[in-house]
């Protein structure tokens, strides 16, 4: 199942990522995105990880914040270009 995989807690960790961008940018919103924003997202967040930062803060409109990784950030991107719904 689901949880026996090696990176169950990494998945869990993207659902929240996508959860903390629906809730400040609207549900499906990455839809309206473009593949060149995403690559770039994709990108700065691989930078990140290679320069040796791990954590990444998401603010959100009530003015918490959500504590998630920038591997996190990799993997949600690359999960977005992948996506047939993406068409721009």
């Amino acid at each position: 199942g689901l949880v026996r995989l090696p990176a169950y807690q990494t998945l869990v960790n993207v659902i929240a990522r996508n959860d903390a961008g629906a809730a400040k940018y609207g549900d499906l919103n990455w839809i309206n995105g473009t593949r060149d924003r995403y690559e770039d997202a994709l990108m700065r967040h691989a930078l990140a990880l290679l320069e040796g930062k791990v954590d990444d803060v998401i603010g959100t409109p009530d003015g918490s914040v959500v504590l998630l990784t920038h591997a996190d950030a990799v993997i949600w991107n690359t999960l977005v270009l992948s996506d047939p719904r993406l068409t721009k």
